[in-house]
């Protein structure tokens, strides 16, 4: 059975403002009957900043969705009682709530009816997500390198027969080893978000499987190093794969939970800024529980020296120092859900140093998925997280992208494995392929190259005598001028003095006897 993510017993819900406007949304008036420890959600209506970092250090189970002044929460009608005796503005959201039971007992019947190995219609385990990577290396071995990283929490501390190795996939072209731009991605820090190592799973696949077919794709893999991560909580998943709902790590060492309430949250537990929103009074059953102290765990701490050991430090100690415009690599978390890209900071209201460089790039991003753009804390304040460390501590170019729409079919934790590639809502891949593949291209300098048109709208004049064909793009054979050369630049195969790089691919067409013009995409 699902349990809702509640508060430890004796855990107070402070901190409501005094006179807060108890408005309630129209489309949550009906009433959604329900025990009061079954598993609903709820929209809280907080008006200023301010009452919403309140609301958001309690500790529960706040949704990556919001309407206006409406934010959601995972929650049981126990806790929204005692919430609405606290002063603040709850109601039961029925729409939410349904979909949220049409998926559980989806979930209930194909466990019951044994319908197996693929969860959820077709979603994969752990031990399936690894097979997967190890038969592409296998496949591949010119080009991928399955790796290990470092051990779960279960596996720490229950020996090599528990828990799960730390695992990912480096993707580049090996017969050409070089210092080569890096785009990493990663998923699954929240166990339950299902759809995002799919997503992960399929990037591997297209890279590969295109590879020699795909001008793009075979520039992208020879001249630059793609690491996937595609579940950064694989003890966390397996309880996702059993249809709780699952969010943080299994780390049974701090207070008395249960599932789906025990472990900390990974993506509060990060070094930079750890403890400022979500701090370690929370209950140690809370959902955004940071740990006790900042990289407590050894998921996080294994994730972080991964980071560490791919991207140069690029950025000075203080809050007000940017990254340089020429700094390299890119980085993108996937959660879901909300249809959202989002870039640092989450702790403050204060833009972060390089403001224009991540907000151009994100705007890109957004054009590809379709997505709202904003700083992360537009959605609500929080602190410890994966791309505000790695922004923050290193100033690598980080963003979140939140997957999947907040209502309708596809909307959800545990959409259909279907919203994939269609649905009310959905086609998450085909939306978010171009977004990928663009981080990839700009991991060079993304800062610089984002300033510039994207690789689908810039034109290039060939000269007479190149025929119908696609033509590949390295970073030596289109650039423009610059007026910076780094070597830092170099040292990350920037080429020559003097250039600024663009990657991309053009496909070029005309007749014979005039300048041919070749679309980079």
């Amino acid at each position: 059975m699902l349990v809702a993510s509640v508060a430890a017993p004796g855990h107070a819900l402070r901190g409501a403002p005094a006179g807060l406007s108890l408005a309630v949304p129209a489309a949550s008036a009906a009433p959604v009957p329900v025990a009061p420890d079954e598993p609903l959600i709820a929209r809280v209506t907080i008006r200023t900043p301010a009452d919403v970092a309140r609301f958001a250090s309690l500790g529960l189970d706040l949704l990556e969705a919001r309407e206006g002044d409406d934010l959601f929460i995972l929650t049981t009608q126990a806790e929204v009682d005692r919430l609405k005796a606290d002063g603040w503005s709850v109601v039961v959201d029925p729409d939410h709530t349904q979909r949220l039971r049409h998926q559980q007992q989806e979930q209930r019947q194909r466990a019951a009816t044994q319908v197996q190995p693929l969860f959820m219609g077709g979603y994969r385990t752990v031990v399936e997500v690894r097979a997967a990577l190890d038969d592409a290396a296998a496949q591949h071995p010119d080009l991928a390198e399955v790796f290990v990283y470092g051990a779960s929490w279960e596996r720490l501390t229950g020996g090599a027969s528990a828990g799960h190795d730390l695992f990912g996939i480096r993707l580049t072209n090996r017969q050409r080893p070089r210092p080569k731009p890096t785009f990493f991605l990663m998923s699954a820090i929240h166990a339950r978000e299902l759809s995002t190592p799919e997503l992960a799973l399929r990037f591997v696949d297209h890279l590969l499987g295109r590879y020699g077919i795909d001008a793009d794709v075979t520039w992208l893999l020879d001249a630059h190093l793609v690491v996937v991560v595609t579940i950064v909580n694989p003890d966390g998943h397996v309880l996702a794969e059993q249809g709780y709902l699952q969010r943080k790590n299994t780390d049974t060492s701090h207070g008395h939970c249960t599932v789906p309430n025990i472990g900390v949250d990974l993506n509060r537990n990060a070094t930079f800024r750890w403890g400022v929103v979500n701090g370690p009074s929370e209950s140690p059953c809370a959902e955004t529980y940071p740990g006790p102290v900042p990289e407590s765990e050894p998921e996080t701490a294994a994730l972080q020296a991964l980071v560490r050991s791919l991207f140069p430090d690029q950025r000075g100690p203080g809050d007000g120092d940017a990254s340089p415009s020429d700094a390299t690599g890119i980085l993108i978390t996937l959660h879901s859900y909300s249809n959202l890209v989002m870039w640092p900071w989450g702790y403050t209201r204060e833009t972060a140093p390089n403001v224009a460089g991540l907000s151009a790039i994100g705007r890109k991003f957004a054009a590809y998925n379709g997505y709202t753009r904003q700083q992360s804390i537009a959605l609500y304040a929080t602190s410890g997280t994966t791309d505000d460390w790695a922004y923050g501590e290193l100033g690598i170019a980080a963003f979140t992208f939140e997957v999947g729409p907040s209502s309708r079919s596809c909307g959800g934790f545990f959409p259909p494995f279907t919203c994939l590639d269609g649905g009310a809502g959905g086609a998450f891949w085909p939306r978010n392929l171009p977004a990928f593949l663009y981080a990839a291209r700009i991991a060079r300098t993304p800062f610089e190259l984002a300033q510039g048109p994207t690789p689908d709208a810039a034109q290039h004049v060939a000269p007479e005598g190149i025929g119908s064909e696609r033509v590949g793009f390295t970073p030596h054979t289109f650039a423009r001028a610059s007026s910076r050369d780094t070597p830092a630049r170099r040292a990350n195969g920037g080429g020559e003095p003097g250039s600024r790089h663009f990657a991309g691919v053009a496909e070029c067409h005309g007749a014979a006897s005039g300048g041919r013009h070749c679309a980079i995409r």
